[in-house]
């Protein structure tokens, strides 16, 4: 399976799929200017992998995300790569997603809370809290 892996700038998370674990982690603060330009290549690496025959430790494909911003423009994209994920399990791609948020931060929580029930995903989600990082 081919390796992603995008750095974090001040505006954007970083986007790294780590292939020994079979986990892909985004993790940051997401505000760019243009929101396309830092998902539609993690859009397409998705269809990519989608395609093949990839094989994921352990059997299941992880997602980790840990932002610490989010913003609106960006919502809608994560939306939308969490409807993707979907799509994979739906076609009998076991896909995992970890949403971690800081124990304060009862705002990241709840959006993770909204976005799973409004899109009526059938994915497998844990909400992790983790301490306070400054």
């Amino acid at each position: 399976m081919k390796d992603l892996n995008i750095p974090a700038t001040k505006n954007t998370p970083s986007i790294i799929y780590d292939p020994k674990c079979g986990v892909l982690a985004i993790k940051g603060v997401c505000h760019p200017e243009n929101v396309k330009d830092v998902f539609f290549p993690v859009f397409e690496w998705i269809d990519e992998m989608s395609q093949g025959d990839s094989v994921f430790p352990n059997g299941v494909f992880r997602v980790h995300f840990f932002f610490r911003y989010l913003n609106s423009a960006s919502l809608k994209y994560v939306a939308m790569f969490l409807q993707k994920l979907n799509l994979l399990a739906l076609n009998e791609i076991p896909v995992e997603v970890e949403w971690q948020y800081e124990a304060d931060d009862e705002d990241m929580k709840e959006t993770c809370q909204e976005l799973f029930s409004f899109l009526e995903l059938k994915l497998k989600y844990s909400l992790i809290t983790i301490p306070f990082e400054n």
